[in-house]
């Protein structure tokens, strides 16, 4: 082997070290923050607020991406252990899982914005906006919408192994 593919081999080892060592201290940071949020947002004197509900709930969809989308997407990058290569149900599940759940905990933050912009507005028929009642259904109607939105990968998506630029697959 000559020296340049010794080199491609060593650089090719440090990177995925460092995507492996960086992927681990992002899934432990992220977890521990996580419960945390879901903590706080459980306290009875923020239960009663619209905003924390939001919050509450984007907390819990990021969970399950830190606790079953990143341990899969580090089996994957890290040890070349992807499932979602060889049987097509999976595939479909764990894409349509990954982009919904993190769109809806983006959107849930939007409207928590939203949410504290009708409560500290000075017309009271806005301000009658925030409210738990309508947290609920707004909650509600974002999930079903996201997922329906996403919903299109359970009949496009098909395992395709295209070769990289050394005829890789």
């Amino acid at each position: 082997m000559s020296s340049t593919n010794t080199t491609i081999n060593q650089l090719n080892t440090a990177a995925a070290t460092i995507v492996l060592v960086v992927a681990f201290i992002n899934f432990t940071l992220g977890a521990f923050g996580l419960i945390l949020n879901v903590l706080i947002f459980t306290r009875r004197s923020l239960c009663r607020e619209p905003c924390s509900l939001y919050f509450f709930w984007s907390s819990c969809f990021d969970l399950s991406v830190v606790y079953v989308m990143m341990p899969l997407r580090i089996l994957a990058s890290s040890f070349n252990v992807d499932i979602a290569n060889y049987n097509l149900w999976i595939c479909k599940i764990e894409y349509f899982a990954n982009y919904s759940t993190r769109a809806i905990t983006c959107w849930l933050i939007v409207l928590a914005c939203l949410d504290r912009f009708f409560h500290s507005s000075t017309n009271a028929n806005i301000r009658r906006m925030s409210s738990l009642k309508t947290t609920k259904r707004a909650i509600l109607i974002t999930v079903v919408t996201i997922m329906l939105l996403y919903s299109h990968m359970f009949i496009y998506f098909e395992i395709t192994n295209v070769p990289n630029q050394f005829g890789n697959t």
